[in-house]
């Protein structure tokens, strides 16, 4: 018998499993995203909305890559 390769998605868990970093990944991507804007005030998609990429995973959503310019 042989194990099944490992799952390919990053998620906190749920319930007993829950991950104990959640809570600082989410404020560290925060904490960033706030930076982030306001050393570039311009910064804006690159491309149309409706032209970003969307992870397919139920799992875990998000776009696969975001294009920006400033």
């Amino acid at each position: 018998m042989t194990r099944p390769p490992p799952a390919q998605h990053m998620t906190f868990g749920y319930g007993a499993h829950f991950c104990l970093g959640a809570r600082l990944a989410r404020l560290e991507v925060t904490t960033v995203l706030s930076v982030l804007l306001a050393e570039f005030p311009a910064l804006e998609l690159a491309v149309p909305a409706s032209q970003v990429d969307w992870r397919k995973n139920a799992l875990v959503t998000g776009p696969k890559g975001l294009p920006v310019r400033w």
